[in-house]
């Protein structure tokens, strides 16, 4: 009678936890591979790229979109004022692919490279070079859609996910600062 008793109780353990990973969803991440900023007050040409790494439960798979939003950071209160994000562009899933990996990236995971010009981001934003002065930012911050329709983002996101440094596994910080020199 006891061990009909254990393994009844086994059994209804496992239901349980059957029915708790049923009901667990993962999220996702934009890596950031690497950035390039050679954005220069005096050249409307100059730019800023980012590589990133699409992951989510299906190896990048639910990916929809990529929502690009700038906006500006008037870091010495000089010249223009701050100037939230605003849509910028949209990333189609297409755009990622794994043959855009960095050489000896061995994630397998869909990579797109992200570039804005100084003088595409400044007319997005509606200012001039003139407004503009060394040391101020531009504000690049990403949303990942899913297929599903989940937004992932810096809103919704652990400091597991953004943290960077020498402890940071993920390096998704969803929202980037480069300065403009």
């Amino acid at each position: 009678m006891a061990g009909a008793l254990v393994m009844f109780s086994a059994c209804e353990e496992e239901t349980l936890v059957d029915e708790i990973d049923a009901a667990t969803t993962s999220g996702a991440i934009l890596r950031n591979l690497g950035e390039t900023n050679n954005l220069d007050s005096s050249d409307a040409s100059s730019s800023y790229s980012i590589m990133l790494e699409a992951q989510d439960p299906q190896n990048g798979a639910l990916l929809s979109e990529v929502r690009v939003l700038i906006g500006f950071d008037d870091d010495d209160g000089t010249g223009s004022p701050d100037i939230v994000e605003t849509l910028f562009q949209t990333i189609p899933a297409s755009t990622f692919s794994v043959a855009n990996a960095p050489a000896g990236n061995t994630n397998g995971l869909p990579v797109a490279t992200f570039t804005v010009t100084l003088s595409e981001a400044l007319a997005h934003l509606g200012i001039t070079q003139s407004d503009i002065t060394v040391g101020d930012d531009l504000a690049v911050y990403f949303e990942m859609v899913l297929t599903d329709g989940r937004v992932f983002n810096r809103a919704n996101a652990t400091s597991d996910i953004t943290r960077t440094g020498t402890f940071s596994f993920f390096n998704a910080q969803f929202r980037y600062f480069p300065q403009i020199n």
